[in-house]
């Protein structure tokens, strides 16, 4: 079938950051059809082109209002996404000076049908690697381990539930009910 290629030859092999071909999405912005650019799509090369090295980027901009695209997405040449990044250094990275609001949401709109919310999933049956982790100043809050240990101010938890801090690391109040067996274990270790 057909195809549209967009390429870039000027006699000499493509460096680091040319540009592979562009698409650009524009409109009139006044009744004299003064045409500005939108959005665009665009693809830099992310080395020099060898007959065995042609890794490329896609690079997503987007306009907010001034008339200047600016980048917002990045995919790399080994598969990873950046939002807000031009370097992402996982699979998915976000990444945005976001002050008094939250950086990202995921928010399950059905109001019907046992709706879930948020699934992390590792493969490997027997992992002992962490799961999950809140990072915050460089330090984990809290983690949950591949056996389904939870550990907050630990990032080795050595029971299911294991909370570590330096005063007030855990605050426990029970009501009539609790079933025989039933144990919280809570240790100062100041």
């Amino acid at each position: 079938g057909g195809h549209l290629k967009l390429f870039s030859d000027d006699g000499a092999a493509m460096a680091a950051g040319h540009r592979l071909g562009v698409i650009e999405f524009a409109g009139a912005e006044d009744t004299s059809s003064t045409i500005t650019v939108g959005a665009k799509i665009e693809s830099l090369a992310e080395s020099t082109f060898t007959a065995s090295e042609n890794g490329s980027n896609l690079l997503f901009y987007t306009t907010d209002g001034d008339a200047s695209t600016t980048e917002k997405m990045r995919i790399t040449s080994d598969g990873k996404v950046g939002i807000g990044l031009d370097n992402p250094a996982y699979k998915l990275e976000v990444g945005s000076a976001v002050t008094g609001d939250w950086i990202s949401r995921i928010n399950n709109t059905a109001s019907s049908g046992n709706p879930n919310g948020l699934l992390v999933k590792v493969n490997q049956t027997d992992s002992t690697g962490t799961i999950l982790g809140v990072l915050a100043n460089s330090s984990y809050r809290m983690v949950v381990k591949g056996d389904g240990s939870v550990g907050i101010g630990t990032t080795t938890p050595e029971s299911q539930v294991e909370i570590q801090g330096s005063s007030n690391a855990a605050y426990a109040e029970g009501t009539a009910g609790l079933t025989n067996g039933a144990t919280l274990f809570i240790q100062n270790t100041d």
